[in-house]
């Protein structure tokens, strides 16, 4: 079944809800989540999702559906249910609850992060619901953990301009009626956390992993979080666990848009662009280190591991491909944690012939 251009034209903007919650009748959102799960209107619910899922149920797919394009850099964003950094979490009852996450990324002209929750009913019809902004913040890369008749939502990302270092957002939703609420918490949080992972552990969540969102001399910035802290929920208590001592420290080469390792005996190509550098292998050996392996993501090279002075260290290209990262695993005196950050930095900028800063903190 298709759906009417009006209301498409109608309903295709992302729109905050006025009550906590509002449920969102909107044929066009529904039309989306149902395409998106491969289940569109008229689908035997009997039979298998459609694989592939149909062609418009994504941003780009539906404005080719109905023959939208980029007004500009700056278009509105169309709502999708495709997206990165969400949760989905199936209950006891059959019903799956899927909350926020993002489309795409800031230079997207559909970049868009969301703050509905969208739940898949057993019977396979959608019910959404949306907030206030300031009741529930759009949010990505959190983490949902079902504890009895509630959902607890810990973390994310979210908008640049949004972000509180330090702190960590904790949010309770209420599955009995979808109503959602922060709880207000105390003690050790891990920081403003994402891309992270939560468990169960008694009456405790325990949160592990991802990256910390930080501003260090006005800049924003994020490291990975190396301690797993637990959340008493009752009394909204964080305490850290751990206490490995692990370092990690970033070096970041200015002016540089994409960092390039080259493979062995590759002396790189005849021309360079202003934006990229160009290293081999050799250079992110860590200074004194011993007994170096390489590190793979996939298959593909990604850094290389060495002992110094005992300890295991990491030196690794960040997912951006801007910059390195270094990591100290394991306890060293901090001064020799920095002196062996810079050593490695100034070896880089050596090597690749551009200034090359070093930050980092425990």
């Amino acid at each position: 079944m298709d759906l009417p251009r009006a209301i498409f034209d109608a309903q295709r903007d992302r729109r905050f809800g006025t009550g906590n919650p509002e449920r969102m009748r909107l044929e066009f959102w529904e039309w989306m989540v149902l395409g998106h799960e491969g289940r569109p209107p008229g689908h035997d619910l009997a039979a298998p999702p459609l694989v592939p899922r149909p062609r418009w149920a994504s941003a780009p797919g539906v404005r080719r559906h109905f023959d939208v394009g980029y007004e500009s850099s700056r278009d509105r964003p169309v709502w999708t249910f495709d997206r990165w950094g969400a949760t989905r979490d199936r209950l006891p009852d059959g019903r799956v609850v899927c909350i926020g996450g993002e489309y795409e990324d800031y230079y997207d002209p559909d970049f868009c992060i969301y703050n509905d929750v969208v739940v898949l009913e057993p019977d396979g019809s959608v019910a959404i619901y949306g907030y206030p902004r300031d009741v529930f913040p759009p949010t990505d890369y959190h983490t949902s953990t079902v504890m009895g008749d509630r959902l607890v939502v810990i973390g994310g990302l979210g908008y640049q301009g949004e972000r509180r270092p330090g702190a960590t957002p904790v949010f309770i939703l209420h599955l009995d009626d979808y109503r959602i609420e922060p709880l207000e918490t105390r003690g050790e949080p891990p920081g403003w956390i994402f891309e992270h992972s939560a468990r169960v552990e008694g009456e405790s969540i325990v949160v592990s992993g991802g990256e910390v969102y930080l501003k260090e001399a006005g800049e924003e910035d994020s490291r990975r979080s190396f301690e797993e802290y637990a959340l008493e929920v009752s009394t909204g208590t964080w305490r850290r666990t751990t206490d490995r001592g692990w370092r990690q420290f970033r070096l970041i080469l200015e002016d540089v848009d994409n960092l390039i390792v080259l493979e062995p005996d590759d002396p790189g190509p005849a021309r360079v662009d202003s934006g990229d550098a160009y290293l081999d292998r050799s250079s992110l050996l860590p200074p004194g280190g011993e007994g170096a392996s390489e590190i793979q993501d996939d298959g593909a090279w990604r850094g290389v591991r060495a002992l110094v002075e005992g300890v295991p260290v990491a030196v690794e290209l960040d997912r951006g491909l801007e910059a390195i990262s270094l990591v100290i695993e394991g306890r060293m005196d901090e001064a020799k944690a920095a002196a062996l950050a810079e050593g490695l930095g100034a070896r880089v900028a050596k090597a690749c012939g551009r200034r090359c800063v070093v930050r980092g903190r425990r």
